[in-house]
């Protein structure tokens, strides 16, 4: 999982977007939706990985 995720962190850096500007306050709302939906996402695939090892271990 840590290497996916550096994997991850390293692809998005990349070709990313630069910095956002963190003073104003509309963009604190911004990056806080964009946090809130990426964690969603790494959160399901968390939990899609570990059912299907659970499964892998049950048989």
């Amino acid at each position: 999982m840590e290497r996916i995720l550096d994997r991850y962190e390293r692809s998005s850096s990349v070709d990313g977007p630069k910095a956002p500007d963190l003073q104003s306050p509309g963009s604190w709302n911004v990056e806080l939706g964009k946090l809130k939906t990426r964690l969603e996402v790494l959160q399901k695939n968390h939990r899609n990985l570990s059912n299907s090892s659970y499964r892998i271990v049950q048989q």
